[in-house]
C-alpha cells in the first residue's frame, strides 16, 4: 500500500546553531504545514480544538518535558512509522476516516493528553498515565500493520468493532490458521517514572518484573474468552517499551518467569498495588488471576512478547511460547 502524503517526507531543519528553542519553533512551523495537509494529523492525531490548545502552549508543559509523541517523530524523522499505521487501518480511499471506527477508539487515538492541565495531581504523573494508555492503542495498530508486512491477512480490528484488538489469518501452504490477538502494552509504571523523576534510585524487584508479565498475560486470556471464531489461535501479545526492556530480559533469561509453570511469586504488594482504586469487580478479578493464573495461561494457545528497539517503533519477537505443546522459542 503505497500512501502519498506530506507525512511521508522526512523534516530537514535548516536551523544551524545551538538554540533548541529557535529549531523547535522552526520544526514546529513545518510541522503545522505538514498536518494542514495530512488527514491523520488534522481529523485524527490533532483535530483544531485540540491542536490549537496545543499549539499555543509554550513549551516545556512540564517538568518531565513530554511533548507530542507525533511532532517528536516528526523532529526525528520518523513521522511516517507512526501516521502510516492511522492511514492503513482509519481512513478509506478518499481519505476519510472509515465509517465503521469505532467512536470512542478515535477519541483515544487523539494527542489530547499533551494538553492535560491538573489541580489535584501533579502533572507529570497525570500526562505519564494517560500517555501511557494512549501508547496502549496506538501500538494495537502499530502491531497490526507489522504483522501485515510479515504475511498475516488483518481481517477484524478492535477500532473497526471487533471481539479482539487484532484478528488476523496467516496462509500456509493450503492451511490458513486464524489468530485472535489481545495486545498488552508494558509502558514505564508510574513507581519507575516518579523515582525517575525525583532521581531516586531503585526500581521493581525482578520477581515483580515477572509477576506483572505474567499477571498482563493473564488478563489477556481473560479478555479472549469472548472469542469464538473457528480454527482461532488465542494469542497474547506483549509489547514492552525500550525503557523497561533490560529489566524484563533479565527477568525472562534468570528463571524468573517460566509459563510451563505460571505462579505468583512474592506478590502480596504487586497485587495490593494493582487493586488500588479498582472497584469492587475488578478488585475480584484480580484477586481470581492471583490465586489461579494457570487457569488463564490454559485458556490461550500462544503467548508473543516483543521487546521495542531504541527508536520505540519497531517490535523485536524476543519470546514465543505454545500453550499446547508448551515449547517456547527465546530470540533474548
Amino acid at each position: 500500500m503505497e500512501i502519498k502524503c506530506a507525512c511521508q517526507k522526512s523534516f530537514e531543519s535548516q536551523h544551524t546553531g545551538n538554540d533548541f528553542k529557535e529549531f523547535l519553533k522552526e520544526a514546529k512551523t513545518e510541522f503545522s504545514k505538514v498536518r494542514e495537509e495530512c488527514p491523520v494529523l488534522n481529523s485524527i492525531v490533532f483535530p483544531d480544538k485540540i491542536w490549537n490548545k496545543y499549539i499555543n502552549n509554550e513549551y516545556p508543559y512540564d517538568k518531565a518535558h513530554h511533548d507530542s509523541a507525533f511532532f517528536i517523530a516528526f523532529r526525528g524523522k520518523i513521522l511516517s512509522l507512526y501516521t502510516t499505521p492511522l492511514h492503513a487501518f482509519l481512513l478509506d480511499d478518499n481519505n476519510k476516516i472509515r465509517k465503521d471506527v469505532s467512536k470512542n477508539y478515535l477519541k483515544d487515538l487523539r494527542e489530547s493528553w499533551i494538553t492535560l492541565e491538573s489541580e489535584t495531581q501533579q502533572i507529570e504523573i497525570k500526562m505519564h498515565k494517560e500517555g501511557r494508555r494512549y501508547f496502549g492503542k496506538f501500538f494495537e495498530l502499530r502491531l497490526a500493520y507489522l504483522l501485515s508486512k510479515e504475511g498475516y491477512e488483518i481481517n477484524d480490528l478492535e477500532v473497526w468493532g471487533g471481539k479482539s484488538d487484532i484478528f488476523a489469518v496467516k496462509k500456509k501452504e493450503q492451511n490458513e490458521t486464524g489468530y485472535a490477538i489481545e495486545v498488552k502494552y508494558i509502558g514505564k509504571e508510574d513507581d519507575d517514572f516518579k523515582r525517575a523523576m525525583d532521581k531516586v534510585l531503585g526500581t521493581w524487584s525482578q520477581q515483580e518484573k515477572a509477576n506483572f508479565l505474567l499477571y498482563k498475560i493473564c488478563e489477556a486470556a481473560d479478555q479472549l474468552k469472548k472469542e469464538n471464531r473457528k480454527a482461532t489461535e488465542k494469542t497474547c501479545a506483549i509489547i514492552i517499551e525500550n525503557y523497561s526492556r533490560d529489566h524484563f530480559e533479565y527477568a525472562m533469561k534468570n528463571g524468573f518467569f517460566n509459563l510451563n509453570t505460571p505462579e505468583f511469586e512474592e506478590h502480596e504488594i504487586m497485587k495490593d498495588k494493582l487493586k488500588t482504586n479498582k472497584n469492587q469487580r475488578k478488585q475480584d478479578k484480580i484477586e481470581a488471576i492471583f490465586a489461579d493464573p494457570a487457569s488463564y495461561v490454559e485458556c490461550l494457545d500462544e503467548v508473543w512478547i516483543y521487546m521495542m528497539d531504541n527508536v520505540g517503533l519497531d517490535f523485536n519477537l524476543m519470546y514465543r511460547y505454545n500453550v499446547r505443546t508448551k515449547q517456547s522459542e527465546s530470540f533474548i
